[in-house]
């Protein structure tokens, strides 16, 4: 179970990757960040809610 971890830590950083840029996107076209993009954001990447609130927090 050694490689298992380095892999998931990878796939989790990919994740985070894709959240933060796709807030960044929703800004950029002007629009406000609501809940339920979080929440979206949230079930497509398997990242907990707390965490994507945190990342949504970082870029503002």
């Amino acid at each position: 179970m050694k490689g298992v971890m380095p892999i998931m830590a990878v796939e989790s950083e990919g994740a985070l990757e894709r959240i933060r840029q796709e807030l960044i996107s929703i800004r950029e076209q002007g629009n406000k960040i609501t809940e339920r993009d979080l929440l979206r954001l949230s079930a497509l990447t398997g990242i907990e809610y707390s965490i994507v609130l945190r990342i949504e927090k970082e870029i503002s």
